[in-house]
């Protein structure tokens, strides 16, 4: 009997000592959360529309991708959020000729080779918020790249995809539409 007690009193003795460890590191050096915050690379396959027309508006080509959130535009949205310091709107979309040679759009900080960058129109449907920019061409460009960034110039690339193969030419127009969608409770 007297084993008994004594393996029960130890038991309870190291349950008392690892609830207590696994708090004080836990609250001490780790940040948990245990829900989603919503702000990962979810959402409908397909949240970026790019419409190419012709000079006339007449529709050469319709596209429909899957957009990525960067490391570092999530990053700088938990830094933004969490800290609060003055949020720098992600309004300009940019394109580019240049290809993301490692294949992972998640860990480029700016776009390969930048073509052309317009500050783009905000909008909010149910569910989320959107942009759009048009860009028009003198010239002819493979557009292979497109990017959300927060600045004029510079900035950090929040979104971005290296996907497309979509040849332009002069007189034609690229209409961007980009959907965001955030989640959670």
């Amino acid at each position: 009997m007297k084993i008994a007690k004594a393996v029960y009193v130890v038991a309870l003795c190291i349950v008392g000592f690892l609830a207590f460890a696994e708090h004080s590191i836990v609250t001490s050096y780790t940040l948990s959360i245990g829900e989603d915050l919503g702000i990962a690379d979810v959402g409908p396959k397909g949240n970026v529309y790019i419409w190419l027309r012709d000079s006339e508006g007449n529709i050469k080509g319709f596209w429909n991708i899957h957009n990525n959130l960067t490391n570092v535009g999530r990053d700088e949205f938990i830094r933004e959020v969490l800290g609060n310091q003055s949020l720098t709107p992600g309004k300009w979309i940019a394109i580019g000729t240049g290809n993301d040679t490692d294949n992972d759009p998640h860990n480029n900080s700016a776009l390969v080779a930048e073509l052309d960058r317009k500050q783009a129109q905000y909008w909010e449907f149910n569910g989320g918020y959107g942009l759009n920019a048009t860009f028009t061409f003198s010239n002819s460009y493979t557009i292979l790249e497109a990017g959300v960034l927060n600045a004029a110039s510079g900035g950090i690339l929040i979104f971005y995809v290296n996907d497309l193969l979509i040849g332009v030419n002069n007189g034609d127009s690229l209409e961007i539409c980009w959907k965001v969608y955030i989640s959670g409770n």
